[in-house]
């Protein structure tokens, strides 16, 4: 009878799932052949002075203990590969405290990730955790306008990895992240490798800026905090193109700033009146920024479009109502799942 049950449940997942999705949970369970030696860190690119975005977020970290979900936990140098909470882990690896501007000697931590970490250090090194961890690793350095050999060879290998492991059989908002990082790296370095990347990953975030970003702007998983995550990866996308001395494309700029504007004007719309977001799929507060907090930072770098406020706004593609009335406001969820294929 259980056997039953499990060939039901494999089938009715299967059923769902694309083929990409499947091919690569296949091709995944073979290790792939990633060169790990790097003779000469490649120089960086140098970009025009840039402010990055940021929120408090409830995890933190205060120089000496880590705060994520609700658990807190002391530094030390063996933190890295203690066993934690998987979830937990994933938030540690995302050192995501390197845009604290308020905590010093951030090197002395960064240095520490790395030499007691590698390839083999499982969560660690998993593409979403690292996707995000080169993302703020280069954000950091661009803001300290400062190249270290030891750091910028971390963040080459680590992008080199990822470029080999990319979350196809997921998709959604890690294949996202994944592109995102790549576009990163690629930015910031200056060699043929690196090039590569930037080519790679600049035709993929078009793409799935036109698979995953709904036509009445909401994003396909359907979820108002991914959705204010996405925007936040746009705008830090145009930022990095913006900003860049050597390879600023002015047509990828404007596909980013006209998905920008759309996921704005409806994550404006589906937030309670205090700019919040409201707990529909997956979503919860201190993980994503405010549409208020987003909207007030991107005036400073562009002029924002002017959408028509009503009182009754339907989003028929990502199936939310936002209807108010007098000093009332309804939230309303009345559309699918979200991607079929990938239900977060």
């Amino acid at each position: 009878m259980r056997l039953v049950i499990n060939l039901r449940r494999y089938a009715q997942t299967l059923w769902y799932l694309r083929p990409i999705q499947i091919f690569y949970r296949v091709l995944n369970l073979f290790p792939k052949k990633v060169n790990l030696i790097l003779n000469k860190v490649p120089t960086s690119n140098t970009f025009s002075e840039v402010s990055w975005f940021s929120f408090n977020k409830t995890s933190s970290f205060d120089g000496n203990n880590f705060f994520f979900l609700n658990k807190k936990k002391q530094f030390n140098h063996n933190i890295w590969t203690e066993k934690h909470d998987y979830l937990w882990s994933y938030n540690l690896h995302y050192l995501d405290f390197l845009n604290d501007l308020d905590l010093i000697d951030k090197k002395n931590y960064v240095s520490s990730w790395i030499n007691n970490t590698n390839f083999a250090s499982g969560v660690a090194y998993e593409p979403y955790p690292t996707s995000l961890r080169i993302v703020n690793l280069i954000k950091w350095r661009i803001t300290e306008s400062a190249n270290d050999l030891v750091i910028n060879k971390s963040i080459f290998m680590q992008s080199r990895w990822l470029y080999k492991n990319i979350e196809w059989h997921l998709l959604a908002n890690h294949l996202f992240a994944n592109f995102k990082a790549l576009a990163f790296a690629g930015y910031y370095f200056n060699d043929k490798e690196s090039h590569k990347w930037l080519k790679f990953a600049k035709k993929n975030i078009i793409k799935q800026i036109h698979q995953q970003i709904l036509p009445d702007g909401g994003h396909c998983e359907l979820s108002p905090m991914y959705h204010n995550i996405i925007l936040q990866d746009l705008i830090d996308l145009y930022l990095l193109n913006n900003r860049s001395l050597v390879n600023r494309d002015k047509n990828f700029e404007n596909t980013l700033r006209e998905a920008i504007e759309k996921m704005l004007f409806w994550s404006e719309s589906i937030c309670h009146q205090d700019q919040d977001i409201p707990f529909f799929n997956d979503s919860c507060l201190g993980i994503s920024p405010k549409a208020s907090e987003l909207k007030k930072f991107i005036s400073t770098i562009f002029k924002l479009k002017k959408f028509k406020n009503k009182d009754v706004n339907f989003f028929k593609h990502s199936g939310y109502i936002s209807v108010i009335k007098n000093s009332y406001k309804a939230l309303l969820d009345v559309g699918e799942v979200g991607f079929s294929h990938n239900p977060g």
